[in-house]
């Protein structure tokens, strides 16, 4: 009888020990999960430190994943921002093609002229832009320049003032040329008259040119 008593107070006090074991057990995971919870940040830290890992004589640094991704973003926005930059490159625009002149026709025109006054009442004629557009056979270019106003007598206006002597202009081309002259006049406050006329190698008259202006 003795001995049943004393084997009933072993088995009880083995419960006691494995409910207090239990107990501490799950004391030991609340404060696990209570340390946790206090120190998220921390815990995020040490999951994405860098490490270093030793290789031979060196040391290189083993980056985190989200590292890399970010790398990875920066190296495709270098790429579509080169692929942009050559797409913005504009392509040189084609050479326009040279102008021909109208077949059957010769065309003749003063663009502009460049004087300089000397002194009080004179000047000079010192260049002439024109215009020439050879729409029929090919001839030397001769232009005769007078320069008069308008009240001078009929020998003054029929008075050769300069002459200009061009190469072969061929069948369709056109030139634009600055030529320069040197002709002196006075009464600068007198509208005057350029008066230009082509010829060709023969003397023929081709075209006359005329502009008026004030010194």
């Amino acid at each position: 009888m003795k001995d049943i008593v004393i084997k009933g107070k072993y088995i009880v006090h083995g419960i006691y020990i494995f409910i207090i074991f239990i107990l501490i057990l799950l004391l030991l995971a609340e404060i696990y999960k209570v340390r946790i919870c206090i120190n998220p940040e921390q815990s995020k830290a040490s999951s994405s430190t860098p490490r270093i890992v030793d290789v031979g004589t060196g040391r290189a640094v083993q980056t985190t994943k989200s590292t890399t991704s970010t790398t990875g973003t920066a190296s495709q926005d270098n790429t579509n921002s080169s692929d942009d930059d050559e797409e913005d490159e504009s392509e040189p625009a084609p050479p326009e093609e040279p102008e021909v002149a109208e077949p059957g026709k010769i065309k003749f025109t003063i663009q502009d002229i460049e004087h300089e006054e000397k002194g009080d009442d004179w000047a000079t004629l010192t260049s002439i832009t024109y215009k020439i557009e050879n729409g029929m056979d090919d001839f030397y270019p001769i232009i005769q320049v007078f320069l008069f106003d308008d009240n001078d007598p009929s020998d003054i206006k029929e008075l050769e003032q300069d002459r200009i002597e061009l190469p072969l202009l061929e069948e369709g081309e056109v030139i634009t040329k600055e030529s320069s002259v040197h002709i002196s006049y006075n009464d600068l406050h007198k509208t005057k008259t350029l008066r230009l006329i082509l010829r060709n190698e023969l003397g023929k008259e081709l075209k006359i040119a005329v502009k008026n202006y004030d010194t």
